[in-house]
């Protein structure tokens, strides 16, 4: 039986797609539906060792994902990336229980996708944005506490084995101490009274997923996952529109930016109420700028200004600084990444300036 503390997100055995969208994806609530797939050929799928089974045969690419937040983002050493197929993969964790190598984010493989079909709930935001991936790891690993910067909603189904999840509001950030897209707070190395303290005092939520459930966690927010077995989960990932596509593809990513993302995952309600919030996001990743420092200044001025008007305000009961090195330099790491490409030496204007992407 479930403790009560990991029951704090609703199940339903079927929803509406008007029930989905108005009572949990607008709200950006969870849920936990518990036959999306009835029927369906994933099913069969039960355990570790039907997966052997089956697809065995698949390559993965295998790495030790987000554990090390901090390495991830300045590309300090760590175990690198390797190529096995699955059960090999497999193999491996049964002779090393302990390693931090999973396989996190992978392409889902086409063996898989015709195993299932798509949800209609998916049909939310922009069809031709919806993206699948794999996840299959050891028990013992875990996904740091962070939110996803594409900013899609998320239907995270549990094929086998069993995870704990834990789903807290984009707008609990301030409690977080972010960093980027990533939190200072390492749940991983709190006590289990300690998680369940600091989880409640974030405003979030847990929960056990077991096989054959699907947890909806909505776009922008923080989350964080530990492996209780050996399983498999598959994520499809959808409902961006042109608004949320934009800040998740263009921009540096900062918690005031996911704060603003999580408010305009409605198209029309950007367009009614959000549109002039919007424009000054858009004119500041426009704007000349001589650096890629600059631009960084030019569009967290923006963000400052924007998310002070829509999100909602959030204290934390206590302040904990970043280290400016380690800040300064996962920021100068993203930033280049999204901004490096698109400022470019002009000559006729005797410096620099500002190139837009396609």
């Amino acid at each position: 039986m479930i403790e009560e503390r990991f029951e704090q997100i609703p199940r339903r055995a079927y929803l509406s797609q008007e029930e989905f969208e108005q009572d949990f994806l607008l709200e950006r609530k969870p849920v936990i539906l518990t036959n999306l797939f009835q029927d369906q050929p994933i099913q069969k799928l039960a355990n570790i060792e039907s997966v052997r089974r089956q697809l065995g045969e698949i390559p993965l690419m295998v790495s030790e994902g987000i554990r090390h937040y901090h390495l991830a983002q300045t590309n300090a050493s760590f175990e690198p990336a390797r190529s096995l197929m699955l059960g090999d993969y497999l193999d491996f964790i049964d002779q090393e229980p302990e390693t931090a190598l999973l396989c996190s984010e992978n392409a889902l493989p086409d063996e898989i996708q015709m195993l299932f079909t798509i949800p209609k709930y998916c049909q939310f935001g922009d069809r031709d944005d919806l993206t699948t991936r794999l996840f299959l790891g050891n028990a013992g690993n875990y996904a740091h506490l962070h939110f996803d910067g594409d900013f899609r909603q998320v239907l995270f189904y549990q094929v086998c084995g069993s995870k704990r999840i834990v789903i807290i509001p984009a707008n609990a950030a301030p409690k977080l101490v972010p960093n980027q897209h990533w939190s200072m707070v390492c749940l991983e190395h709190l006590s289990e009274a300690e998680k369940d303290a600091f989880i409640a005092y974030a405003g979030g939520v847990q929960c056990i997923l077991n096989p054959g459930e699907a947890l909806f966690f909505p776009a922008a927010a923080w989350h964080y996952v530990e492996y209780l077995t050996t399983g498999m989960s598959i994520a499809i990932r959808f409902g961006r529109n042109r608004y949320t596509r934009f800040l998740g593809e263009k921009c540096h990513l900062d918690s005031k930016l996911q704060r603003i993302a999580s408010q305009m995952i409605d198209e029309q309600t950007v367009q009614e109420q959000y549109s002039k919030e919007y424009e000054v996001i858009q004119q500041a990743f426009y704007q000349p700028a001589q650096s890629v420092r600059e631009k960084v200044r030019q569009m967290s001025t923006a963000y400052d200004h924007v998310w002070k008007v829509i999100a909602e305000p959030v204290e934390s009961i206590y302040q904990i600084s970043i280290p400016d090195q380690l800040a300064q330099t996962t920021l100068e790491i993203q930033a280049q990444r999204r901004y490096g490409n698109i400022i470019q030496p002009i000559p006729q204007f005797g410096g620099w300036g500002w190139a837009s992407a396609n």
